[in-house]
């Protein structure tokens, strides 16, 4: 019924890459014309090999695509469930709460480095109070320590934050306290994703340094979502204390964020099912390696078959 023959070179990248210049080095040695069909165990062999590595290395590099995936679609998930929890509660009052003591313990834990209240340096920390919330302190603080000083502090904030609830009205605080937050939150997310593609796009010389790429994403993946996170409660509160709304600009902004969470809701579903199925698929599967011999014989098979009809 006939037969099919491949042709491949000694200079193909295939064997040139994996290991074809030591064959090459052989036939000059045996000085074998140029052109001359070379049919030998030890090519085939060695294209055999070649191929499974070429094969290995292609699903190593998409198991490594899905791992850096799985490192974005993480911090996806907390963000829409921050974003779903903010949307579908009233009154988020609570969570302003919560955090004003985030940011007041973050620059209290970095800004005062002695444990001593004696040794205090508190002029950086009046300077970012100013800068927040244009709160003025004085320096008649009665705490001992630390966690003492946090808990005054929390205190003037919200002496001050209850000024402008009554300034607002309560029922308008509410709305700017959710529709700011959630406006904050969507601005920095699109920030974090440019960030991390960047991220993503230099982080292999990292390797240079005898570094696991992989390893150094997420660790600077992870920094870049804790200062989002401080970023969220600082610029939530500051613009709350800030605002200056008309009610019906609240309106209009609270149809706008009901737009985009339909609109993130559904991009959220089809990104989490799409890496799940992928992830699936890896897990279950493991790379099936297809050797010339083996594509050979595929090929002899079908031929037999067709010369059988």
């Amino acid at each position: 019924p006939g037969e099919t023959r491949f042709v491949l070179s000694l200079e193909d990248d295939l064997l040139r890459i994996f290991g074809g210049d030591r064959i090459k080095k052989l036939m000059e040695f045996m000085k074998i014309p140029e052109g001359e069909p070379i049919e030998s165990s030890m090519v085939s062999k060695s294209l055999e090999g070649a191929q499974e590595r070429v094969e290995l290395q292609n699903f190593q590099s998409r198991k490594r695509l899905i791992e850096y995936d799985e490192v974005i679609n993480i911090q996806r998930s907390v963000v829409y469930d921050i974003r779903r929890s903010i949307w579908f509660k009233d009154d988020i009052k609570d969570e302003i709460k919560e955090f004003i003591r985030d940011v007041i313990h973050t620059q209290v834990f970095t800004l005062l480095k002695d444990d001593e209240p004696e040794l205090w340096e508190l002029e950086p920390l009046k300077v970012f109070f100013k800068e927040w919330i244009d709160l003025e302190l004085t320096e008649n603080f009665q705490a001992k320590d630390r966690e003492e000083l946090e808990e005054e502090l929390f205190l003037l904030v919200m002496e001050k934050y209850a000024q402008k609830e009554q300034e607002m009205g309560e029922e308008t605080m509410r709305e700017i306290e959710k529709v700011f937050t959630l406006n904050i939150l969507d601005n920095l997310w699109r920030e974090q994703l440019h960030t991390i593609d960047k991220l993503r796009e230099g982080i292999y010389l990292r390797s240079y340094a005898q570094r696991d790429p992989l390893v150094e994403f997420k660790k600077e993946a992870f920094r870049l979502f804790e200062e989002l996170m401080l970023n969220l409660k600082v610029s939530a509160i500051q613009s709350i204390m800030n605002a200056q709304v008309s009610k019906e600009e609240l309106e209009q902004q609270e149809q706008n964020m009901f737009n985009l969470e339909i609109d993130t809701l559904n991009k959220s579903m089809a990104i989490s099912e799409a890496l799940e199925n992928i992830s699936k698929e890896f897990q279950e599967k493991k790379p099936k390696f297809r050797t010339l011999k083996d594509r050979m014989e595929e090929r002899k098979k079908k031929l037999e078959k067709r010369g059988q009809t």
